[in-house]
């Protein structure tokens, strides 16, 4: 959607500050990101982000630019963009130039938003702290001692330090929300299919799903229309119409479904439980309906995720051994040498999932097996539960942001993804938004869950509810 149907939009909201047009403000931003260097959320800014500015600028005087113009965009370090460096913070792809744009980045460049750089990032997207990134951890903006979460720290981190307009990551297990809970910010994982994968590296396909980060729900819902939609480059991608990009107020009392039980358990900040509760409370005397129910397969979800991603994750990874992909380790006949390449070039957590995922392929394929079971079960209950119920709600995380280097105990790290990967399993949308703060000062979040492709819906009841 460009020309004349923005003429009167473009450029004059994300400008406003800027008398002399985007190039103006890209300097500013710039500038700011380069004066926290130890914040560490990105790891290059474009060359060639001045000259395209410049090409847009001249697009919003023309009053042709797109719906975007003036939007500033990070993209997490997984995203291809052409011309440009790719290397999911892993050392075997340190030097690898993408030679096509992904589906998403086509369409954002499409609607003339800036592209500024890329994001710090958990390597291939995985982990839930940002210290598996070759690049070095991300620094909470909230706290420099603490860390952003993952896998997508970079980009939340830039969100919430005023470094970029939007950010797009990816949410495999809960990547997005997570930092975002951290940092204080709004993140979408969209439905499964409502965004093309097409040109993201993969990390476990049939979860991955581009998300978005964002300091404002109204610029999340625009860039959600400009980049979702059907690709034939992508044969997961839906052909579901496109949501709208201007919210909508939320006139009827909502169903809203809690597990209660896993607010018991241990580990669930006090803090982050009483500001739950709270907000409940405030809910119900706007009129909407909470339904408490216990949670019975919480250690099913955990199991099923780890089984599945680890296996997908073993695939994926396969191809990069220094022959087609990845920086090549060579033996002493000058031969390439995939043992030496890929023991080199993958990070000790990538190499954990990659070793798990094997093994369970080659040696457990009932294990396999039942965990698919299990996750297409769990997709027909839930679905069940939202002809009942709008919404599912929860903490995105169970406490704020820990230390940098701290390692979580067991629990804890079984806690980091208790209230996340229900969407991923089930392939539904989910919307963390900020919810509080820590009496240290370090946010944290909540999160709706919904049917499929009801991000309007989301954003629409999100955005009412922040002006309690």
């Amino acid at each position: 959607m460009s020309g004349s149907a923005v003429q009167d939009f473009a450029g004059t909201h994300y400008l406003k500050n800027y008398p002399h047009g985007l190039p103006q403000k890209l300097l500013d931003y710039q500038n700011r990101i380069r004066n926290q260097p130890d914040l560490n959320a990105y790891i290059e800014l474009f060359d060639d982000a001045r000259e395209v500015a410049g090409r847009i600028q001249e697009k919003i005087s023309l009053k042709k630019a797109g719906l975007l113009a003036g939007m500033i965009i990070g993209l997490k370090d997984n995203i291809a963009y052409r011309d440009h460096l790719l290397t999911a913070s892993s050392s075997i792809l340190q030097n690898y130039r993408s030679p096509f744009s992904a589906s998403l980045t086509e369409r954002l460049l499409g609607e003339d938003a800036l592209i500024i750089g890329r994001h710090n990032c958990g390597e291939f997207a995985m982990g839930s702290d940002s210290g598996c990134s070759i690049y070095g951890p991300v620094r909470n903006p909230h706290n420099m001692e603490f860390d952003c979460g993952g896998s997508s720290s970079g980009s939340a981190a830039a969100v919430a330090a005023g470094l970029c307009d939007v950010a797009i990551g990816t949410d495999t297990g809960g990547s997005v929300r997570q930092p975002a809970s951290y940092c204080g910010v709004f993140a979408l994982k969209p439905t499964y299919g409502r965004i093309s994968r097409y040109g993201i590296i993969e990390h476990a396909s049939s979860f991955d799903q581009a998300g978005i980060l964002s300091a404002h729900l109204e610029d999340m819902a625009k860039v959600l229309h400009v980049i979702s939609g059907f690709d034939g480059k992508d044969g997961t991608a839906s052909e579901y119409p496109k949501p709208e990009f201007n919210l909508k107020t939320f006139p009827e009392s909502a169903n809203i479904l809690v597990y209660n039980n896993l607010l018991q358990l241990q580990g669930v900040h006090k803090e982050v439980k009483d500001a739950f509760y709270d907000f409940i409370r405030k809910l119900e005397k706007a009129g909407h309906k909470i339904h408490f129910v216990d949670c019975r397969h919480t250690q099913e979800m955990l199991s099923a995720y780890q089984v599945l991603t680890s296996v997908e994750a073993a695939s994926n990874l396969a191809r990069y051994d220094g022959i087609l992909y990845g920086g090549r380790q060579d033996d002493e006949s000058g031969k390439a040498n995939v043992h030496q390449t890929r023991s080199r070039g993958f990070g000790l957590l990538v190499k954990q999932k990659i070793l798990l995922g094997t093994h369970i392929a080659e040696k457990q394929p009932d294990l396999l097996l039942a965990a698919a079971s299990y996750r297409r079960s769990l997709r027909e209950s839930t679905m069940q539960q939202f002809e009942k119920m709008d919404f599912m709600l929860s903490p995105t995380t169970p406490a704020p942001a820990f230390r940098i280097g701290s390692l979580p105990s067991y629990v804890d790290m079984f806690l980091l993804d208790l209230f996340l990967i229900q969407a991923n399993l089930c392939g539904i949308p989910a919307l963390s938004f900020p919810a509080g703060k820590s009496k240290n000062g370090l946010p944290f979040g909540f999160q709706l869950m919904a049917a499929d492709f009801q991000e309007e819906k989301l954003m629409s009841f999100v955005n009412d509810c922040c002006n309690f």
